[in-house]
């Protein structure tokens, strides 16, 4: 099955259903920012990586800071896919290895959270959900 999983074309289709779950839990003060990208990317221009720390159970972790940073239940059916989508990277990749990052710098949201996938010895992918302010135009 890992011949058929495609890193890029996964994280394109995850990252469309973040931004779309992040609309819902937004509101007229808030902006829910959920993103994932594959690396290089500018998602972490100005953003340096204070720490890592590697996360053994990386579908149980996700599922808890999803709920936690969305105060949602993991039953909620936006949740529960959320986590499925996050878990595929380790479920049908050949190699997966996952770290939780401290970032700083930029214009980070203090209310955030990031991982960092190692995916098949090849695909560097980065997680941010991240709360902000809306602007006003």
């Amino acid at each position: 099955m890992a011949d058929d999983f495609s890193v890029p074309a996964h994280t394109t289709y995850f990252a469309g259903y973040l931004d779309a779950v992040g609309r819902q839990y937004s509101t007229k003060s808030r902006l829910c920012s959920l993103t994932i990208h594959v690396m290089p990317t500018l998602l972490l221009d100005g953003i340096s990586v204070k720490a890592e720390q590697p996360v053994q159970k990386m579908t149980v972790d996700f599922e808890r800071e999803i709920a936690r940073f969305l105060d949602a239940s993991p039953r909620d059916p936006l949740i529960f896919y959320v986590t499925e989508y996050f878990g595929w990277y380790e479920d049908f990749a050949d190699t997966c290895t996952c770290e939780k990052l401290t970032l700083e710098g930029g214009a980070l949201s203090p209310d955030y959270f990031a991982y960092r996938l190692y995916v098949n010895q090849e695909h560097e992918v980065v997680f941010l959900a991240s709360w902000g302010a809306r602007g006003h135009a």
